[in-house]
């Protein structure tokens, strides 16, 4: 087997000594980090007291020097010292300040040169960092930061450190973060090629800024992973990509496309929000009274053919219509706050309403300006921009034709508004829904490790199946499931599909119903909060051990656990899979082909769910 080296220790063995003195750094100011640096001056000589301390890569004979701490927000910190006026050094350690233990030192060079250190770093842990006069007894100014840097961009390619021809290298843990250039965007990557070396090289991939965010994915071998995009929990719009190879074999590594995406407004967990799938249906010439709340996802999908005059939806009421005689039809939507400006598209006539609507809307108002707006016969446009005068053409409708109606309200104030209509030429609308389901309720729910999505319809016409697609995201959907529909039915049913493997900590469900033609009419999305059983983890017995022992684990049902051995500094070197556990199980495990010293083992579930942390002795 593999023998496995503790890269980042070895490599840093050179700057590892002890120094055996006491209160040298009680006194550190201390430091936030930061995805940019955020300045803190220093000026090295007064106030800062005397305190000889020679940290190997330059010589503090002249005593100047003063101390600041951080607590690590990330596996990786940079440490930047920028001079104002004079020549400065930069010692970071670990430890307490009774016992120093020294991780890395930079003197880059003469004057306002500015230096800069980066060390593998543990969540939480505390550091000291040393700046000292260099070569003088002179005040010497400047600023300092800790940061975990990011790219900020819309558009790059992503490739690992040997580039687009080359491989990797041995023994890298390297972190990358890509943050959104565009406010309230979305950081997409879509990887291109991958391949790492199995089982002993990793790509992290964590929904955030920092490593301390949810892991969405590990990723080795030839296993694409596909196209990821920060999940819309995530105010940020950052990935953070972890890399981390052993001391032998290198591979082509990947290519990856960097861009960002809008990205997903969950609805309400666990049920679907009122859009176009669960609009009402207008059954006579009555007045309605709409309320613009606000509620509901954006459905119009941008594109110019579809949205007709309209780019998104603001505060939005849907409504579905059938002619049951043939004739005109006519409205007016009538807003309570008489400045409110309102906006309407109608698609039709088709055979069935389709959520969201695939054609151009034959009637379409982006007319500015509050007041009332509508239609009516005689008005002599069809469709009208931000200069348009609110009125456009009425319609003409033969025996079952279906239309979508969409009202829009621009100014987004939550006032409501009154829709009046006027039939003419014999019209009258029919009351049976123009969909070819009747949806009463899709929700979803967690059940220990797996969820349940459930759905139930009043009434079917010419239903041939469902597709029911999961998400991590709310954006990229991949199919889970299909079930029979039951053609034409007039009574409720009940139907339900279980996911055995869902997403932490969302998963998006998306209900498609399909007819026997093909016609496909999507239902929004909804979102499941995975709420896993209690699973319990035990102790490592025995421990110390020379690389044999036992975990325990309690699980009331079936699971699978990955394990991830990381040393001191929280970098992973190891990995392994238990399948199939249930019960109060204590599965053997070995690592005896780890050095000794001290490691911590992660558990995780299927799931990807974070279980604990145990110590491990290893003599």
């Amino acid at each position: 087997m593999k023998k496995i080296l503790l890269a980042l220790i070895v490599s840093l063995s050179t700057f590892t000594y002890v120094h055996a003195q006491s209160d040298l750094c009680t006194g550190a100011v201390s430091l936030t980090p930061g995805s940019s640096c955020v300045s803190t001056a220093y000026s090295v000589g007064n106030p800062f007291g005397v305190e000889v301390l020679n940290p190997g890569c330059y010589n503090n004979n002249a005593g100047r020097d003063g101390w600041f701490s951080f607590t690590a927000t990330d596996v990786i910190s940079t440490i930047t010292a920028t001079p104002t006026n004079r020549d400065v050094g930069i010692a970071v350690y670990s430890g307490s300040c009774g016992s120093l233990t020294l991780l890395g030192c930079s003197d880059a060079g003469t004057g306002t040169t500015v230096e800069n250190i980066t060390i593998s770093t543990t969540v939480g842990v505390t550091y000291y960092i040393l700046i000292s006069r260099v070569n003088g007894t002179n005040t010497a100014s400047g600023n300092i930061c800790v940061t975990n840097p990011a790219i900020t961009t819309c558009s790059a390619t992503f490739y690992d450190s040997g580039g687009s021809g080359g491989n990797y290298s041995n023994n890298e843990l390297t972190r990358t973060i890509y943050c959104p250039s565009t406010p309230g965007q979305a950081i997409q990557v879509s990887f291109v090629s991958f391949n790492l070396e199995p089982e002993y090289d990793f790509l992290y991939v964590y929904d955030g800024p920092t490593t301390s965010s949810t892991l969405l994915g590990t990723y080795h071998s030839t296993t694409n992973p596909g196209t990821i995009v920060a999940t819309s929990s995530n105010s940020t719009g950052c990935l953070t990509f972890l890399f981390d190879s052993d001391g032998s074999t290198t591979r082509a590594g990947w290519e990856a496309s960097i861009s960002c995406t809008t990205p997903f407004t969950p609805p309400s967990l666990g049920s679907s929000s009122n859009n176009c799938t669960s609009a009402p249906t207008v059954c006579g010439n009555t007045s309605i009274s709409g309320n613009s709340s606000g509620a509901g996802t954006q459905e119009l999908p941008n594109n110019n053919t579809i949205d007709g005059c309209l780019t998104v939806e603001h505060q939005s009421s849907w409504y579905f219509f059938r002619a049951a005689t043939a004739g005109t039809l006519e409205f007016v939507i009538s807003p309570t706050n008489g400045t409110d400006d309102y906006d309407f598209a109608l698609w039709g006539p088709a055979t069935s309403a389709s959520c969201p609507p695939t054609t151009t809307p034959v009637r379409c108002s982006y007319a500015a300006g509050g007041g009332n707006t509508g239609s009516y016969s005689g008005a002599g446009d069809n469709s009208e921009g931000s200069g348009g005068d609110r009125w456009i053409e009425g319609v003409t409708a033969a025996v079952g034709d279906v239309f979508v109606l969409l009202i829009d309200n621009f100014s987004s104030s939550t006032s409501p508004f009154t829709l009046s209509w006027m039939l003419a030429g014999g019209a009258t609308l029919d009351c049976s829904t123009p969909l070819p389901i009747e949806l009463i309720s899709f929700n979803g729910f967690s059940n220990g490790e797996k969820n349940v999505v459930e759905w139930t319809t009043m009434t079917e016409e010419n239903n041939h199946h469902f597709n029911i697609e999961k998400s991590s995201d709310g954006i990229n959907f991949s199919h889970l499931q299909s079930v029979p529909g039951a053609g034409t039915s007039l009574t409720p049913r009940n139907y339900s599909v279980t996911d055995p493997n869902p997403f932490s900590p969302f998963t998006y469900y998306r209900l498609s119903q399909v007819d026997f033609d093909g016609t496909r009419t999507d239902f929004p999305a909804i979102a499941v909060e995975n709420n896993p059983i209690s699973i319990e983890i035990g102790e490592i017995v025995p421990n110390p051990n020379e690389g044999w022992f036992t975990i325990g684990i309690k699980s009331p049902i079936e699971n699978s656990f990955r394990l991830v051995v990381t040393d001191v500094t929280g970098k992973p070197i190891h990995q392994m899979q238990l399948n199939d556990l249930i019960g109060n199980v204590k599965p053997e495990i070995n690592v005896s082909e780890l050095n000794a010293g001290i490691y911590f083992i992660q558990v995780y579930s299927q799931s990807g769910k974070y279980l604990g942390t145990r110590k491990l002795v290893k003599k």
